[in-house]
């Protein structure tokens, strides 16, 4: 999430991905003790099933993420200029061919 963050809003720096980090280790805070208490009232074998779940979850969200992105045509490159001129935007108008830059 930081990646997709600093792609489609580059001129938030390093203050938005303190404030995403932030969020994400707030959930993290929130969420484990809330797990840690049903393991303990399920069991191991009840507590792997109900762990093995959440990949699977991630892996379908991640995805259609991903494929949204190549939906929309990608991303293209955003140039920050100084004064009053505005940025491009991170995502192109759907075209017939998506292009991606090669790392």
């Amino acid at each position: 999430m930081l990646g997709v963050t600093s792609e489609l809003f580059p001129r938030g720096g390093a203050l938005l991905l303190g404030i995403m980090g932030g969020a994400g280790m707030l959930s993290v805070g929130l969420v484990l003790p809330i797990m840690g208490s049903k393991f303990d009232s399920l069991g191991a074998g009840a507590a792997l099933s109900s762990v093995a779940r959440l990949p699977i979850i991630l892996t379908v969200i991640f995805g259609a993420v991903y494929i949204g992105f190549r939906l929309k045509g990608g991303y293209r490159v955003v140039e920050i200029t100084s004064g009053s001129e505005t940025q491009t935007s991170g995502i192109q108008t759907p075209s017939p061919k998506p292009q991606f830059s090669k790392i």
